[in-house]
Protein backbone atom coordinates (compact mmCIF):
# COMPACT_ATOMS: atom_id res chain seq x y z
CA UNK A 1 0.00 0.00 0.00
CA UNK A 2 3.27 2.36 0.74
CA UNK A 3 3.33 1.96 -2.83
CA UNK A 4 0.47 1.60 -4.53
CA UNK A 5 -2.13 4.34 -2.94
CA UNK A 6 0.43 7.37 -3.86
CA UNK A 7 -0.02 6.41 -7.39
CA UNK A 8 -3.49 5.27 -7.40
CA UNK A 9 -4.30 8.90 -5.85
CA UNK A 10 -2.36 10.56 -8.76
CA UNK A 11 -4.17 9.04 -11.00
CA UNK A 12 -7.66 9.19 -9.66
CA UNK A 13 -8.18 12.15 -7.71
CA UNK A 14 -9.55 14.72 -9.16
CA UNK A 15 -8.31 18.51 -9.26
CA UNK A 16 -8.66 20.23 -5.36
CA UNK A 17 -11.65 22.00 -4.91
CA UNK A 18 -11.89 25.73 -5.90
CA UNK A 19 -12.45 28.75 -2.78
CA UNK A 20 -16.51 28.18 -3.40
CA UNK A 21 -15.95 24.57 -2.60
CA UNK A 22 -13.67 24.73 0.50
CA UNK A 23 -14.50 23.20 3.81
CA UNK A 24 -15.69 26.69 5.26
CA UNK A 25 -19.80 26.87 4.79
CA UNK A 26 -20.30 30.09 2.76
CA UNK A 27 -21.46 32.67 4.82
CA UNK A 28 -22.34 31.17 7.93
CA UNK A 29 -21.07 31.00 11.34
CA UNK A 30 -20.78 29.22 13.99
CA UNK A 31 -23.42 28.39 16.14
CA UNK A 32 -22.43 30.03 19.00
CA UNK A 33 -23.11 33.41 17.42
CA UNK A 34 -19.31 34.13 16.59
CA UNK A 35 -17.94 35.31 13.45
CA UNK A 36 -15.69 32.04 13.53
CA UNK A 37 -17.05 30.56 9.61
CA UNK A 38 -18.71 27.50 10.64
CA UNK A 39 -15.83 24.11 9.79
CA UNK A 40 -17.90 21.62 7.60
CA UNK A 41 -16.19 17.99 7.80
CA UNK A 42 -16.96 17.49 3.64
CA UNK A 43 -14.76 14.77 2.23
CA UNK A 44 -12.13 16.17 -0.38
CA UNK A 45 -11.31 14.30 -3.81
CA UNK A 46 -8.39 12.46 -2.18
CA UNK A 47 -10.20 11.26 0.66
CA UNK A 48 -12.67 9.65 -2.16
CA UNK A 49 -10.14 8.32 -3.66
CA UNK A 50 -8.33 6.83 -0.96
CA UNK A 51 -11.58 5.46 -0.07
CA UNK A 52 -12.42 3.72 -3.10
CA UNK A 53 -8.72 2.47 -3.25
CA UNK A 54 -9.38 0.94 0.67
CA UNK A 55 -12.58 -0.65 -0.27
CA UNK A 56 -10.83 -2.45 -3.73
CA UNK A 57 -8.22 -3.52 -1.44
CA UNK A 58 -10.93 -5.04 1.19
CA UNK A 59 -12.75 -6.81 -1.60
CA UNK A 60 -9.78 -8.17 -2.72
CA UNK A 61 -8.16 -9.47 0.50
CA UNK A 62 -11.72 -11.14 1.38
CA UNK A 63 -11.69 -12.73 -2.43
CA UNK A 64 -8.21 -14.19 -1.70
CA UNK A 65 -8.89 -15.21 1.58
CA UNK A 66 -12.25 -16.69 0.04
CA UNK A 67 -10.71 -18.80 -2.38
CA UNK A 68 -7.94 -20.07 0.61
CA UNK A 69 -10.73 -20.82 2.77
CA UNK A 70 -12.25 -22.82 -0.06
CA UNK A 71 -9.19 -24.65 -1.18
CA UNK A 72 -8.90 -25.89 2.91
CA UNK A 73 -12.58 -26.96 2.57
CA UNK A 74 -11.73 -29.64 0.20
CA UNK A 75 -9.72 -31.59 2.85
CA UNK A 76 -6.04 -31.52 1.11
CA UNK A 77 -2.79 -32.79 2.09
CA UNK A 78 -0.56 -31.51 4.46
CA UNK A 79 1.94 -29.77 1.86
CA UNK A 80 -0.72 -28.46 0.13
CA UNK A 81 -2.43 -27.03 3.01
CA UNK A 82 0.92 -25.58 4.27
CA UNK A 83 0.56 -23.83 0.56
CA UNK A 84 -3.05 -22.33 0.94
CA UNK A 85 -2.19 -20.84 4.06
CA UNK A 86 0.71 -18.94 3.05
CA UNK A 87 -1.54 -17.81 0.25
CA UNK A 88 -4.33 -16.63 2.27
CA UNK A 89 -1.54 -14.31 4.14
CA UNK A 90 -2.35 -12.12 0.95
CA UNK A 91 -5.86 -11.37 2.29
CA UNK A 92 -4.77 -9.82 5.25
CA UNK A 93 -4.55 -6.26 4.14
CA UNK A 94 -8.52 -6.45 4.97
CA UNK A 95 -8.36 -5.28 8.20
CA UNK A 96 -6.29 -1.60 8.11
CA UNK A 97 -8.23 -1.38 4.40
CA UNK A 98 -11.77 -1.81 6.66
CA UNK A 99 -10.57 0.68 9.38
CA UNK A 100 -9.16 3.39 6.97
CA UNK A 101 -12.65 3.10 5.27
CA UNK A 102 -14.85 2.79 8.47
CA UNK A 103 -12.69 6.12 9.33
CA UNK A 104 -13.48 7.59 6.16
CA UNK A 105 -17.62 7.11 6.10
CA UNK A 106 -18.23 8.45 9.54
CA UNK A 107 -19.88 11.77 9.08
CA UNK A 108 -17.36 13.81 11.62
CA UNK A 109 -13.79 13.32 12.27
CA UNK A 110 -14.53 13.71 16.00
CA UNK A 111 -16.31 10.58 16.69
CA UNK A 112 -13.53 7.99 15.28
CA UNK A 113 -12.93 7.54 19.04
CA UNK A 114 -16.01 5.76 19.37
CA UNK A 115 -16.19 4.14 16.11
CA UNK A 116 -12.86 2.57 16.94
CA UNK A 117 -14.36 1.82 20.53
CA UNK A 118 -17.27 -0.32 19.44
CA UNK A 119 -14.87 -1.93 16.43
CA UNK A 120 -12.76 -3.26 19.17
CA UNK A 121 -15.83 -4.53 21.47
CA UNK A 122 -17.13 -6.08 18.43
CA UNK A 123 -13.60 -7.87 17.44
CA UNK A 124 -13.07 -8.60 20.91
CA UNK A 125 -16.80 -10.37 21.39
CA UNK A 126 -16.34 -12.20 18.22
CA UNK A 127 -12.70 -13.25 19.28
CA UNK A 128 -12.89 -14.65 22.87
CA UNK A 129 -16.41 -15.56 22.69
CA UNK A 130 -18.54 -16.43 19.75
CA UNK A 131 -15.67 -17.93 17.47
CA UNK A 132 -14.74 -20.29 19.84
CA UNK A 133 -17.34 -21.21 20.93
CA UNK A 134 -19.01 -21.89 16.88
CA UNK A 135 -16.10 -23.13 15.42
CA UNK A 136 -15.50 -25.42 18.02
CA UNK A 137 -19.00 -26.75 18.40
CA UNK A 138 -18.63 -27.66 15.00
CA UNK A 139 -15.58 -29.06 14.85
CA UNK A 140 -16.65 -31.17 17.64
CA UNK A 141 -19.63 -32.22 15.70
CA UNK A 142 -17.74 -33.03 12.89
CA UNK A 143 -14.20 -34.10 13.23
CA UNK A 144 -15.22 -37.84 13.27
CA UNK A 145 -17.00 -37.45 9.87
CA UNK A 146 -15.53 -34.43 7.50
CA UNK A 147 -13.01 -32.46 9.88
CA UNK A 148 -12.49 -29.41 7.11
CA UNK A 149 -16.38 -28.12 8.23
CA UNK A 150 -15.31 -25.48 9.93
CA UNK A 151 -13.12 -23.99 6.73
CA UNK A 152 -16.26 -24.31 4.16
CA UNK A 153 -18.15 -22.32 7.63
CA UNK A 154 -16.07 -19.89 7.86
CA UNK A 155 -15.61 -19.70 3.78
CA UNK A 156 -19.64 -18.59 4.09
CA UNK A 157 -19.30 -16.23 6.27
CA UNK A 158 -16.63 -14.95 4.10
CA UNK A 159 -19.65 -14.43 1.21
CA UNK A 160 -21.61 -13.07 3.16
CA UNK A 161 -18.97 -10.68 4.49
CA UNK A 162 -18.03 -10.19 0.56
CA UNK A 163 -22.05 -9.48 -0.05
CA UNK A 164 -22.23 -7.06 2.83
CA UNK A 165 -18.92 -5.42 1.47
CA UNK A 166 -20.29 -5.31 -2.15
CA UNK A 167 -23.29 -2.82 -0.79
CA UNK A 168 -20.66 -0.08 -0.22
CA UNK A 169 -21.25 2.41 -3.04
CA UNK A 170 -19.58 5.86 -3.24
CA UNK A 171 -21.19 9.03 -5.04
CA UNK A 172 -19.94 10.25 -8.28
CA UNK A 173 -20.24 13.73 -7.87
CA UNK A 174 -19.17 16.05 -10.47
CA UNK A 175 -16.57 18.78 -9.62
CA UNK A 176 -16.66 22.41 -10.62
CA UNK A 177 -13.14 23.71 -11.68
CA UNK A 178 -12.52 27.12 -12.80
CA UNK A 179 -10.34 27.17 -15.47
CA UNK A 180 -9.08 30.18 -17.71
CA UNK A 181 -9.31 33.59 -16.32
CA UNK A 182 -11.37 34.71 -13.85
CA UNK A 183 -14.58 37.07 -14.46
CA UNK A 184 -14.49 38.59 -11.36
CA UNK A 185 -14.44 42.94 -11.98
CA UNK A 186 -11.40 43.73 -10.18
CA UNK A 187 -10.94 47.38 -9.50
CA UNK A 188 -7.41 48.77 -9.88
CA UNK A 189 -5.42 51.41 -9.51
CA UNK A 190 -4.11 53.45 -12.44
CA UNK A 191 -0.46 54.44 -12.80
CA UNK A 192 -1.12 57.23 -15.45
CA UNK A 193 -0.93 60.63 -14.79
CA UNK A 194 -3.83 62.98 -15.89
CA UNK A 195 -2.36 65.24 -18.04
CA UNK A 196 -3.43 68.73 -16.69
Amino acid sequence: MKYAKPRYLAKHAAPPPTSANSSYAAGEAAADGSDVPLIVDQPTNIDTASSRLDLITARISFLLENIGLVCLALNVSAPIFVCITIFMTLGAGSPPALNSLALMLIPSKRESGRLFGALSVLHALGTTLLSPVLYGGVFAATVGTYAPTVFAMAAGFMVVAQFALSLVKFEHKAVDVERGRSTKVRKTKSSSVDAE
